[in-house]
């Protein structure tokens, strides 16, 4: 029996979920219908094929695979973008990817391409930061590549910002800091209780943007900065922002304000450690 060239090309594309990989890949068993594709194979078809960036602007502004274009999932106009993409033709190959092994975003994006009609679709599940450490030339950080991976922020420098919610609030009501609230409009609802410390309101690329201005780092030169967002994921990002332009003394609230409104009958939530740590 004769197999196409056509069908070897998808055959190696298109990888079965190993079982043995289960557990670096805890939503391929999920989202089992989903093809993937893996990096040797993406690096193969780099250039030939739309790589399509299904995070956020705020994500996709700091790392994102070279080429790739941004077009997140959440907001109202995927459809209509995934056509512009894909130049109206349904059946050209589109690859999806997110932040990887734990992000479902990817999986999901092939979902609705696949029910919107368009195929061969796949996921890129292993993500941006794989990528990046596999093929820093093609991938850009802060809009510069190839990417330095020395500058990648690893999850702990990211965790040994985080306060909770009591030290948090302690912290925030010094003198000496200054307060920032970079969640959006739909989800300002209901702030925490900072007594009389009231939060600077700034939109996170706002914020990424004045922090390189000189009459910011002059009004907080020898001041802390307290960050808060909704859910504390997007702090993740600015981090970046904040480690490029020099800015060391800073805090995110962790898990963002419902860490404060989920503890029941508690105004200043709670946990955390007892006062704010300086950073080694």
């Amino acid at each position: 029996m004769r197999i196409s060239l056509v069908c070897v090309v998808l055959l190696g594309a298109l990888v079965l979920t190993p079982t043995s990989w289960a557990s670096d890949f805890p939503l391929r068993s999920e989202y089992a219908d989903v093809p993937w594709i893996s990096t040797n194979d993406l690096a193969a078809d780099f250039g030939k094929t739309p790589i399509i960036d299904v995070r956020s602007a705020v994500e996709f502004e700091v790392i994102h695979i070279k080429g790739a274009i941004n077009n997140p999932i959440a907001r109202s106009t995927f459809d209509s973008n995934l056509a512009e993409i894909s130049g109206h033709d349904k059946s050209a190959k589109l690859i999806f990817y997110c932040n990887g092994h734990t992000c479902a975003k990817s999986y999901k994006a092939v979902r609705r391409a696949v029910a919107l009609g368009y195929g061969p679709a796949l996921a890129y599940d292993a993500g941006v930061f794989d990528w990046t450490n596999a093929h820093p030339d093609k991938a850009v950080l802060l809009g510069e590549t190839p990417v330095d991976r020395t500058r990648l922020i690893p999850e702990q420098e990211f965790r040994r910002r985080l306060l909770g919610a009591k030290a948090f609030i302690e912290g925030a009501q010094d003198a000496s800091s200054i307060l920032i609230d970079v969640r959006e409009p739909m989800q300002r609802a209901q702030t925490p209780d900072f007594g009389s410390t009231q939060p600077a309101k700034l939109y996170m690329i706002e914020l990424a943007s004045r922090l390189r201005g000189r009459d910011f780092r002059k009004n907080t030169q020898g001041k802390t900065l307290y960050v808060f967002d909704a859910a504390g994921k997007q702090v993740r990002w600015l981090q970046y922002h904040l480690e490029q332009q020099g800015y060391d003394d800073y805090y995110f609230l962790e898990n963002g304000v419902w860490s404060v409104f989920g503890a029941a009958g508690a105004s200043h939530g709670g946990g955390g450690a007892a006062s704010p740590r300086k950073a080694d």
